[in-house]
């Protein structure tokens, strides 16, 4: 045990439950505004733009002032995700997805809690 009394031990899973419950209230505002970053759109195409050509672009294809340059594409497999969800259910699906992601990270840190 960590801690060498019952007391520290109790005041780390009170620590932890609060954590828990604000880490799940963000899940729920995360369910219920369906809002989708500014980029998405250009998430999107990117994610498009990948499965078409087959591979990472390098040079960036959308901007008219800067087409062309070098562009480092750190989210490619993302945006390739994003896509497909997109394709097979369109936002609604993104949204789903948001809140299951969030979800997963509030049971994997209430895993974290109970073993540790």
């Amino acid at each position: 045990m960590p801690f060498g009394n019952d007391r520290g031990r109790s005041s780390f899973l009170g620590l932890s439950m609060v954590a828990l419950v604000l880490a799940t209230i963000l899940v729920v505002i995360l369910c219920v505004f369906p809002a989708l970053c500014f980029d998405m759109w250009w998430h999107l195409r990117t994610g498009e733009l990948i499965l078409e050509q087959g591979s990472v672009p390098d040079a960036d294809p959308f901007s008219y002032t800067a087409h062309g340059r070098t562009w480092i594409t750190h989210e490619w497999l993302a945006e390739v995700l994003f896509f497909g969800l997109h394709n097979m259910g369109g936002v609604n699906l993104l949204i789903i997805f948001k809140a299951l992601v969030a979800g997963l990270a509030v049971f994997l840190g209430a895993t974290a809690a109970l073993v540790y």
